[in-house]
């Protein structure tokens, strides 16, 4: 059985599209690695919600026959919330899916003694999704974060330690979703043992008090833990003849884009651009085309003539 297998509970050449096709081709995963258990749960990227909050965080104090407050900054905090659909193809799948939710909830406890008392470090989480989610030094997180999603020593050793974003869920929650039902599971029925050995057809009956949810709907928050060695933030450096600006956290940070960030301090423009801010303002406003250019360029564009495809004269 393969790693896909694995967390899927079933065989991933077989089933639905979304198995086949959305989740194992295309990667779209959401995916959760505990470093205490070494578990990595994965979802296929229903998403019904999805959003960041960023918090530019500054300590004020009020100064004495002054207007203005004294403003110190002090951090930037970032916050994720989101929500998915578990969708069941069959049985199988609805029951993966509610054992992916066990787990989901373990892994939000502590590490216990025998007696009971929370010992260790704190439980640690790395979460990834796509190129939403995931560590500042990669472009896409998860499965697809730099390694192979066939073998489980790679995901661990390679893959989402290294490419998921580090922090916790703040909180969890999850519904079944009562109009579209639940699976009723099944168990055969041998009533002598020559249909254990047969060919005939073998009769089920209904396990009691156990239901699995056709649709799961879920719901959390998470709080990112940012890898403070990275220098989140702008550093200056010297590139030989005047000082230059550039970001520091990482090409990845945070949505796998890396723009041309390398800002020139003496003039305060963009590495890219060159030139100071008056050359700026006469490339973009003195340098174009002016109306009679415009005007010849257009009268010197002949009209095109239709060929006759009849090719005779």
């Amino acid at each position: 059985m393969s790693f896909l297998d694995s967390i899927l509970g079933g065989n991933t050449q077989f089933g639905d599209y979304t198995t086949n096709g959305i989740y194992a081709q295309k990667e779209h995963q959401i995916v959760f690695y505990h470093q205490w258990s070494q578990t990595v749960l994965s979802f296929k990227a229903f998403l019904t919600s999805y959003n960041e909050s960023w918090s530019n965080n500054w300590e004020e104090q009020a100064l004495v026959r002054r207007f203005n407050k004294q403003y110190t900054f002090n951090n930037v905090q970032r916050g994720i919330s989101l929500a998915w659909d578990l969708p069941a193809y069959d049985i199988a799948e609805a029951k993966k899916n509610l054992e992916n939710i066990t787990m989901f909830t373990r892994m939000m406890y502590p590490k216990v003694n025998s007696s009971g008392v929370v010992i260790g470090m704190n439980p640690i989480w790395y979460m990834s999704m796509m190129n939403f989610v995931h560590n500042s030094s990669v472009e896409v997180g998860g499965t697809a974060g730099g390694t192979s999603a066939l073998g489980m020593s790679s995901i661990l050793d390679e893959g989402l330690a290294k490419s998921g974003l580090k922090g916790f869920p703040s909180n969890f929650m999850f519904q079944p979703d009562m109009e579209s039902g639940f699976f009723e599971p099944s168990q055969d029925v041998s009533e002598n043992f020559s249909q254990l050995i047969g060919n005939q057809k073998r009769k089920t009956k209904v396990v009691p008090n156990k239901l699995y949810p056709k649709l799961i709907r879920v719901s959390m928050d998470y709080t990112p833990i940012l890898d403070e060695s990275l220098n989140f933030g702008w550093e200056e450096f010297s590139d030989g003849m005047e000082p230059v600006v550039a970001w520091g956290g990482g090409t990845g940070f945070p949505y796998g884009e890396n723009p041309q960030t390398a800002v020139n301090v003496a003039s305060g423009l963009f590495g890219g651009l060159g030139g100071d801010a008056d050359d700026l303002s006469g490339a973009l406003i003195g340098s174009g085309p002016d109306a009679e250019t415009l005007d010849l360029a257009a009268t010197s564009i002949a009209p095109v003539t239709p060929v006759n495809e009849g090719g005779g004269g």
